[in-house]
């Protein structure tokens, strides 16, 4: 099959079935988009298995590397509204798939139903937002060109290395944002406490969220919820599903004390159980990630000044326990 031009998407757009099923999008739609970004018969396979998450719809190879993994919705699926239940379950369907082993360095990810359409990037990890919810519509040609931009096959496989933008933010003081960045070498922000200019500025260019939640602290947790809940999807509408991912729970200031830790384990667990309920974002807090410590930055643990001049946040010590839990932190976090 000649590969299209830009131009002959439109007609392809408008000639699909309102209420088409996803075979059609995949028939009529994808396969031509796959040609057109450069990959031929033997760069691409479709409805690849994958070990215990499912059916991939596409996958593209550069030098038998994973590439691009293609999710296909019919037109009926609403991707158009990134607060909505059908978009979310798309956009984790596809984040399940290139999680899984075979697909685990994948640089880009693409969603896509024959009205919009949406890339997405990995940076370790971590999948984010590449692009906005393009509309495949009203803007076909360009937005078919920006596809090709992204995403058109390289001579050789490549997966640039890209900074992630993280803001730290919790509507809720005391619960360690300021040392957690601190102790991140990634760029991150870390947003004050109440949703206001700042805080919204912040976690509106970033490219994930964290949320440090204290252990011992029910408010927090509480907090931790109405952010995901109504500021984060806030962000999404303003920004067309641009981001941020909301990146799991970190909990800190964990006890260390068995007994101490199994009745706030339980009181935890109760509490958290009744706030996520049938939410998309109760598996943030089912992958939480604990630390045990919540260091205050006044402490003589940091340093402000070193040889090089000034040196804010960081440990004087980079061998002791504190360091080598934070770096862990950020192994599980954002991976190596």
């Amino acid at each position: 099959m000649p590969p299209k031009k830009e131009s002959e998407f439109t007609a392809i757009i408008r000639s699909l079935r309102q209420g088409g099923r996803e075979s059609e999008v995949e028939t009529r739609l994808i396969v031509p988009l796959i040609h057109h970004l450069g990959y031929t018969g033997e760069n691409f396979k479709d409805k690849i298995t994958l070990k215990g998450v499912g059916e991939a719809d596409f996958i593209c190879y550069v030098d038998q590397n994973p590439y691009l993994a293609i999710e296909a919705k019919s037109n009926t699926v609403n991707l158009s509204d990134p607060s909505a239940k059908s978009y979310l379950e798309a956009k984790f369907q596809l984040f399940t798939y290139m999680n899984s082993d075979s697909l685990s360095g994948v640089p880009y990810g693409l969603l896509i139903n024959g009205k919009n359409a949406q890339v997405f990037q990995r940076k370790n990890k971590v999948i984010f937002p590449f692009t906005a919810i393009l509309n495949l519509e009203n803007d076909t040609d360009k937005t078919i060109s920006l596809l090709k931009k992204i995403l058109k096959k390289p001579s050789s496989y490549q997966n640039k290395k890209t900074p992630l933008i993280v803001s730290i933010y919790n509507n809720k003081g005391g619960v360690g944002k300021t040392v957690t960045t601190g102790n991140f070498d990634y760029i991150l922000i870390d947003c004050p406490t109440n949703w206001s200019f700042f805080s919204k500025i912040g976690v509106s260019v970033s490219d994930a969220v964290l949320i440090p939640v204290n252990y011992q602290a029910a408010q927090a947790i509480h907090n931790a919820v109405q952010v995901i809940d109504k500021f984060i999807p806030e962000v999404w509408i303003e920004r067309k599903g641009g981001g941020p991912e909301v990146l799991p729970i970190l909990f800190n200031n964990a006890y260390t004390d068995p007994t101490s830790k199994k009745h706030f384990d339980n009181v935890r667990k109760d509490e958290i159980r009744k706030l996520t309920k049938d939410k998309w974002y109760s598996n943030l807090f089912e992958k939480a990630i604990e630390i045990r410590h919540h260091h205050e930055i006044a402490t003589s643990l940091f340093l402000y000044m070193d040889q090089n001049g000034p040196s804010p946040y960081t440990l004087k010590n980079n061998q002791t326990k504190i360091f080598k839990e934070y770096e862990e932190i950020l192994e599980s976090i954002f991976g190596s």
